[in-house]
C-alpha cells in the first residue's frame, strides 16, 4: 500500500482514484484541483462507482474536500480524501515488574567494570508496602468499518497472568492489578504465584554459588558461611554451622551454632545479641549481650550489653563491655595484649564526636558575629543604619549563645545517662593470667601475677582493683 501524501510539486499525469489496501481510505491524485474545482470533482466522482463505496460523496462534497485539501497551485498525490472508521486495536495484558527481582547473572562494578561473583544481579529483598508488580489487564479492541461498509475485525488481546501468594496483597481497578509486599522479606515467583517470605532459609552453605544474601526479614542458614560472603538482614540471623571470615550486618539477633573466625577485612554488626561457640580474630559491634561457650581470642568486641562466658576465656585483643559480665578465664599462659574495658559505650564515642563538631561550628559562628560587632563599634558613632545592623548582630549572638548552652546541657545529660547506665564490674570465674589490662574510664590496672581463684574486677577508691570474688565482693 502506498503511503498517502497531501501535495507534491510534480503534477500527476492524470486524475487517479483508488482505495487503500485496507479499504479504509479513498486516495486521490489530482493536478492543482483549484484550477477548476467543479471539473476535478466531477472527474473524481466518475471514478467512484467501480469502487462500490457504501456512502459515496456527491460532486459538491468532493469539490469542498478538494478545496480544503491544498492551496491553489498545489497538487494532490495519493491524498486520503475520505476515510472509513478505523478499528481500535486491543491492548494486550502486560506484567510490569517494578525491579529486577529475578535478574540473572552477577553485579558489575561501575568503576572497574569487573564482575562481582559474590553479588547476584537479582534483588530479592523487599520492604513492607513496596509495589512489586503491575498487571495491566487486557482490553478488547473495537472493529472498524471500511468505505465499502464492511466490518474490519480486530484480534483478541493477549494476556499475562500473576497470582498473589502469602505475604502479598493486591489492589485492583478496571485497568490493572497492583501487587504489594504485605510484609518485609524475600520475593519469590513459582508457577505464576508471587510471594514474600519473612524468613529466608538456605539449605546449604553461603558460598560463591549462592552469592551474598540481602534480606529484609530473618535468615536461616543450615550450613556454613564461607570466606568472603556478606549477609545483610533486617531480622535475626541463625547460622547452624560455622562462620569463616565474612561480613554480617544483622538488624536482630545473631546465633551461630559453631564458631566465628574473622580477619581485618571483615566485621560483624549486630543490633541485638550474639551467641556462638567461639570468636577468633573477629571484629564485632553489637547492641546486646555476647554469649560465648568457649573462647574469645584476639578479637575486638564492643557491646552495649554484657559478655556471658562463664566457662570461656578472653585472650588477646580488646573487649569493650557496657554492662560488664562474667567470663571463665582472663588471658592465657604466654599470651599478651589482652585488654578489657568496662562501662564503655561504643556508640557514645561517635555521638560525642558529632556533638563536639556541632559545638565547634557554633563557637566559630559566635566568634564571627562577635568580631563583626566589634568592628562596627570601633568605627565610631553609629548612624541609624549601622545601629540597626549592630542590634541584629547582637540578637544573632544571643541566639548562638542560647544554642551553645542547650548543646552543652544536652551533652552533660547524655554523658550522665551513659555513665549512670554503665556496669563497671566483671567476674572472672577461674583464672586471671599476668598481662591482662582492665580499664574503667581513665583508670587502668594490669595483672602482674596469676590469680587462680574467682576474682571481681571493679573500681574501688578510684582505682581498678582485682578483688577476691566472695560474699563481700559480688557484681551488681
Amino acid at each position: 500500500m502506498a503511503d498517502e501524501q497531501t501535495t507534491q510539486t510534480a503534477a500527476p499525469a492524470s486524475i487517479e482514484v483508488r482505495l487503500s489496501s485496507d479499504k479504509l481510505r479513498l486516495l486521490v491524485s489530482v493536478p492543482d484541483p483549484h484550477g477548476n474545482l467543479n471539473l476535478a470533482a466531477s472527474r473524481v466522482a466518475m471514478e467512484l462507482p467501480p469502487l462500490e463505496l457504501a456512502d459515496p460523496p456527491d460532486t459538491e462534497a468532493i469539490a469542498a474536500l478538494l478545496g480544503e485539501a491544498c492551496a491553489p497551485g498545489e497538487n494532490l498525490v495519493e491524498y486520503p480524501l475520505v476515510e472509513g472508521q478505523a478499528p481500535v486495536p486491543p491492548r494486550d495484558g502486560e506484567l510490569q515488574w517494578q525491579d529486577d527481582y529475578f535478574a540473572e547473572g552477577f553485579a558489575v562494578d561501575e568503576e572497574t567494570g569487573q564482575m562481582d561473583y559474590w553479588q547476584r544481579a537479582e534483588n530479592r529483598s523487599v520492604c513492607e508496602g513496596d509495589l512489586l508488580a503491575v498487571l495491566l489487564l487486557p482490553r478488547d479492541g473495537e472493529p472498524g468499518v471500511n468505505l465499502q461498509g464492511n466490518e474490519v475485525p480486530v484480534e483478541k488481546p493477549g494476556s499475562d497472568r500473576l497470582r498473589a501468594g502469602k505475604g502479598v496483597r493486591t489492589e485492583e481497578d478496571e485497568d490493572q492489578i497492583r501487587f504489594y509486599a504485605g510484609i518485609a522479606g524475600r520475593i519469590t515467583l513459582k508457577d505464576g504465584t508471587v510471594s514474600v517470605d519473612n524468613v529466608y532459609s538456605l539449605k546449604g552453605d553461603v558460598s560463591i554459588s549462592t552469592g551474598n544474601i540481602h534480606h529484609a526479614g530473618s535468615v536461616v542458614i543450615n550450613g556454613d558461611v564461607r570466606e568472603g560472603a556478606r549477609i545483610e538482614a533486617d531480622g535475626d540471623v541463625l547460622i547452624k554451622g560455622l562462620v569463616e571470615p565474612a561480613t554480617i550486618v544483622c538488624g536482630g539477633n545473631l546465633v551461630v551454632g559453631g564458631g566465628i573466625v574473622g580477619d581485618e577485612e571483615h566485621h560483624l554488626e549486630v543490633a541485638g545479641t550474639v551467641q556462638a561457640r567461639y570468636l577468633n580474630e573477629v571484629t564485632l559491634r553489637c547492641g546486646g549481650d555476647v554469649t560465648i561457650t568457649s573462647q574469645i581470642d584476639h578479637s575486638r568486641v564492643s557491646t552495649l550489653g554484657k559478655v556471658v562466658a562463664p566457662r570461656g576465656r578472653v585472650a588477646g585483643g580488646r573487649l569493650e563491655l557496657y554492662l560488664g559480665g562474667q567470663i571463665g578465664q582472663a588471658g592465657a599462659a604466654g599470651s599478651s595484649g589482652t585488654e578489657i574495658v568496662l562501662g564503655h559505650h561504643w556508640q557514645h564515642e561517635a555521638q560525642r564526636a558529632e556533638r563536639h563538631e556541632r559545638l565547634v561550628k557554633l563557637q566559630e559562628a559566635r566568634e564571627k558575629v562577635a568580631d563583626a560587632i566589634a568592628r562596627a563599634v570601633q568605627q565610631g558613632a553609629l548612624d541609624d543604619e549601622r545601629r540597626g545592623t549592630v542590634m541584629a548582630l547582637k540578637e544573632k549572638l544571643g541566639q548562638i549563645d542560647g544554642a551553645l548552652q542547650r548543646e552543652l546541657e544536652a551533652n552533660r545529660e547524655a554523658d550522665d545517662a551513659i555513665a549512670s547506665g554503665a556496669r563497671r564490674e566483671l567476674a572472672v570465674m577461674t583464672t586471671t593470667y599476668p598481662g591482662v589490662t582492665f580499664r574503667i574510664g581513665s583508670t587502668a590496672t594490669t595483672s602482674n601475677r596469676q590469680y587462680d581463684m574467682p576474682r571481681l574486677i571493679a573500681l574501688r577508691r578510684d582505682k581498678v582493683r582485682i578483688l577476691p570474688l566472695g560474699d563481700l565482693n559480688q557484681p551488681d
